[in-house]
C-alpha cells in the first residue's frame, strides 16, 4: 500500500467512526416511551424452577 492509499483508508475509518458516534448520541438523546423498557425486562425474565429441598445446614455441618 502506498502512503496516499493508507491515508485515504484511515480517513474513511475516522469518518465511519464519527458517523457511528453521532448516531449513537442521537439515539441516547431521543426520548423513549416510558413503559417500553419495563415491558422488555418483564419479557426477558424467565421462570426458574424451585430448587430441590436440601437438608438444613446444621445437619450438613454435624455430619
Amino acid at each position: 500500500m502506498n502512503r496516499a492509499i493508507q491515508i485515504t483508508w484511515w480517513v474513511e475509518q475516522v469518518e465511519a467512526t464519527r458517523h457511528a458516534v453521532a448516531q449513537a448520541r442521537e439515539e441516547r438523546l431521543r426520548p423513549r416511551p416510558s413503559g417500553l423498557l419495563e415491558d422488555d425486562l418483564r419479557r426477558r425474565r424467565a421462570r426458574v424452577p424451585p430448587l430441590p429441598k436440601s437438608p438444613p445446614v446444621k445437619e450438613i455441618i454435624q455430619g
